[in-house]
């Protein structure tokens, strides 16, 4: 099969290829690595934990709005992981004299081909992750919800 790509277009269609769905058994590793990271982080009981696929580019503009990041090549296909809780980095290093503030919200990015976390974010804004692709629910609803 051969085909014939326009100026431009490969970036496009790598876009389209990362935003496919999320195979289960890879929800599974992310859901599982996602609650690992929250009690890390000092909630045992993280809630809204959401993932999408997408390319490292949007990876980079759902999670951290005004960064630039050169880390892989924009069109690499990464998972983005979303989660809300009451979060600590207790495995941070900040400079000294300088402490990290607790947050609400863990964003976390995985390589697509080695499952290679590349991407940790502790904040209070959860990502519009609908803007770099559909969003698969990895946890089930529960009470916590409430808590929004």
């Amino acid at each position: 099969m051969f085909g014939l790509l326009a100026p431009g277009t490969g970036t496009q269609l790598a876009e389209a290829l990362a935003r496919a769905s999320i195979p289960r058994h890879v929800e599974s590793v992310l859901l599982a690595d996602a609650r690992r990271e929250a009690t890390r982080d000092g909630d045992r009981h993280p809630y809204d934990i959401e993932a999408i696929s997408t390319t490292f580019r949007a990876s980079v503009r759902v999670t951290c709005d005004e960064c630039e990041s050169e880390v892989l090549p924009a069109g690499t296909p990464v998972y983005v992981v979303a989660m809300r809780g009451h979060f600590s980095c207790n495995t941070c290093s900040p400079p000294r004299g300088r402490t990290v503030r607790p947050g609400t919200v863990v964003t976390l990015v995985y390589i697509a081909a080695t499952m290679f976390r590349t991407s940790f974010g502790l904040g209070h804004a959860y990502p519009n992750l609908r803007t770099a692709g559909t969003p698969v629910r990895l946890d089930a609803p529960s009470a916590r919800r409430r808590h929004r």
